[in-house]
């Protein structure tokens, strides 16, 4: 099982990162695939997290290919995780202090696992990501829009749909296919067209016989070689080009990762939600774990702002990690509560941190911090809780006039007279 557990980021005395994503807990987890969601409004790090991520990994990845230190942006960082049963860190402190440890051992860098995929995944045209052209023997693998390292072509998103499609039924993917085809609510249909100069062959996936699997010959592809995949809805054939944005995005990402995962892959997801219906928002992080069932030692991490995606979340398998801004510094913390199957209302304040008009669980707890002033006699254990309640609900002033300011000054009042 590999499942990161925090990230550490310096430069120059200053922190850039400072990120818990699991903890000992679910290092023992072992019967499926290691979910963590991030989640924070726009600018406070969720897309950087990522990114760091990347950059670390292809930095460790290139240690022992250079005869000197691959160089990397930040002065310092420390990345700790689980794999196989050992716990595995690396500390840099510059260029040439770099120190690697197996369950808390000094050890060299060919004693530690490195995880066999990263895999970097967006449907966004300015994704974060390093683009790469994806050489064989290299770990890092990005699946985003990109064909270079700043330009977009729709003709790129199309071939590139085409290639990872070919490959998954080629490796015989057929159960996969049918699951995002199902999700999608398409017909049970996959018809991929192969045109050359002078020739063009149709082949049409038969999901039905197993025990005589489709196979494209992909042996005398060329850059000329013009692939196109159709599907049906209703019994109606039309092309990738003609799905909406919503349903390319579910095509793209999950084939691509469809056709490059490996066991002990690290999977990152930067806002899969973008175009998506609310629907398959909400079956996202189950059809997710539906489609690698057969990986069960990867670790997926997604960066959202989708509510959608955390009711979904089983406690043994996952964890949430609300990142914030703090005096103009991006700061997280790992969520230590269950949240599976929460109400919407429910995850947008507790969990995302909004006030909305009517909220219920806000007027909860308001309620119940003006019960608790009301009554108030000294009691520690009420003041102690008087004292969560009143910081919790700060963060949801909305402005100078609010009343709830008043709440608020009244219950600091009864604390520092009681301290």
């Amino acid at each position: 099982m590999f499942v990161l557990s925090k990230i550490y980021i310096e430069n120059k005395t200053k922190i850039i990162l400072d990120t818990t994503l699991s903890d000992q807990k679910h290092r023992n987890y072992r019967s499926d695939n290691f979910i963590s969601l991030i989640i924070g409004e726009n600018g406070v790090g969720k897309s950087f997290l990522l990114k760091s991520l990347v950059d670390i990994f292809i930095y460790l990845e290139k240690i022992d290919s250079y005869k000197r230190k691959p160089k990397y942006r930040y002065e310092k960082f420390y990345i700790e995780y689980y794999f196989n049963g050992n716990t595995y860190s690396v500390r840099r402190n510059s260029g040439s202090e770099i120190f690697y440890r197996k369950n808390g051992i000094s050890v060299n860098y060919k004693d530690i696992e490195l995880p066999n995929r990263v895999l970097a995944v967006s449907f966004m045209i300015n994704d974060k990501f390093l683009f790469s052209k994806n050489e064989a023997n290299d770990s890092y693998r990005y699946m985003g829009v990109r064909s270079s390292t700043n330009s977009t072509y729709t003709s790129s998103i199309t071939r590139k749909i085409s290639d990872n499609l070919i490959k998954s039924v080629n490796s015989g993917f057929l159960d996969q296919i049918k699951e995002m085809l199902s999700l999608l609510k398409f017909d049970t249909y996959l018809e991929v067209v192969v045109s050359e100069t002078n020739t063009q062959n149709t082949y049409v996936v038969d999901f039905e016989n197993r025990n005589k699997l489709t196979r494209i010959d992909t042996s005398a592809f060329t850059k000329s070689t013009q692939v196109s995949v159709c599907f049906k809805k209703d019994g109606e054939k039309f092309t990738f080009d003609s799905c909406s944005s919503g349903e390319k995005h579910i095509l793209f990402a999950f084939t691509g990762i469809l056709s490059q995962i490996q066991n002990n892959s690290l999977i990152l997801i930067d806002e899969p939600e973008i175009s998506l219906h609310p629907e398959w928002q909400t079956q996202y992080i189950s059809t997710l774990r539906k489609l690698f069932a057969n990986y069960n030692n990867c670790h997926f991490i997604i960066a959202s702002h989708s509510h959608y995606f955390v009711s979904d979340l089983r406690p043994e398998s996952s964890s949430i990690v609300a990142f914030y801004k703090d005096e103009r510094l991006s700061k997280s913390e790992l969520i230590g509560y269950n949240t599976f199957a929460w109400s919407a209302e429910n995850i947008i304040y507790n969990v995302f941190g909004l006030r909305t008009t009517r909220n219920y669980y806000f007027e909860c707890d308001l309620n119940a911090l003006m019960e608790l002033m009301e009554n108030y006699c000294g009691n520690e254990a009420e003041r102690i809780e008087i004292q969560k309640l009143a910081n919790k609900l700060k963060r949801y002033l909305f402005d100078a006039k609010d009343p709830l300011h008043q709440i608020i000054e009244h219950a600091e009042e009864i604390i520092n007279e009681s301290a």
